[in-house]
């Protein structure tokens, strides 16, 4: 059986009994969102969950992948240090297998200005706690990658900046932003070669 799948089905299922005892209340709806969290920690392998969704790439060891949309329905303020302490025994594993510094690969689809305002103390706690390293966890980040940034996240960005150290925005790199980079640079390198066939024909006229 695929373990994601399984996370996921059972999840969906909770959730699903969840609202149909419970009405959707916009007024409670951030405290509705806690507080079904807490039923789903409650019925699930809460360690095995996070290694599925927060873990080191095999083949980079040094290279660490979460998913927001995956770890998403288990946040709350309970499970905000266990998440954080299980991301820091991950980093200082890579510190101590010989690397300087680690790369983070962070999918952030679905991530919302309403979102960042819930979990804001979660990245509070973990931009401003420390580990049992010398450094701080931003000291060691060579590079964030996000993947799938919303339309919004001029406005997140701003939301943050009271929360994350400014040394941290300069490691962030939008995979997007990349990849819009590389389309950029191949269309330039288009258009110089058909220039360069177009003054050819035009020596070949000549001679």
């Amino acid at each position: 059986m695929d373990i994601s799948n399984n996370f996921s089905n059972i999840i969906n299922d909770i959730t699903t009994e969840y609202y149909n005892n419970n009405t959707k209340n916009n007024f409670f709806k951030q405290n509705q969102k806690y507080e079904l969290a807490e039923v789903i920690v409650r019925n699930i392998d809460f360690q095995a969950f996070l290694s599925q969704n927060i873990y080191r790439d095999a083949s980079n060891s040094n290279h660490i992948f979460l998913s927001y949309p995956n770890i998403k329905p288990i946040l709350c303020p309970s499970t905000y240090k266990p998440v954080i302490d299980f991301l820091d025994n991950i980093i200082i594993q890579v510190i101590n297998d010989g690397f300087n510094t680690f790369y983070a690969h962070v999918d952030i689809f679905s991530v919302t200005p309403s979102s960042i305002s819930r979990f804001k103390n979660l990245i509070s706690i973990f931009m401003n706690s420390s580990m049992s390293l010398p450094n701080s966890r931003v000291d060691y980040l060579h590079t964030f990658f996000i993947y799938n940034a919303p339309s919004s996240i001029k406005t997140i960005n701003n939301m943050l900046k009271a929360v994350i150290n400014p040394s941290f925005f300069k490691k962030i790199q939008s995979k997007k932003e990349e990849q819009e980079e590389k389309e950029r640079l191949q269309i330039i390198h288009q258009k110089a070669k058909f220039k360069r066939k177009i003054e050819l024909k035009r020596k070949d006229c000549l001679i």
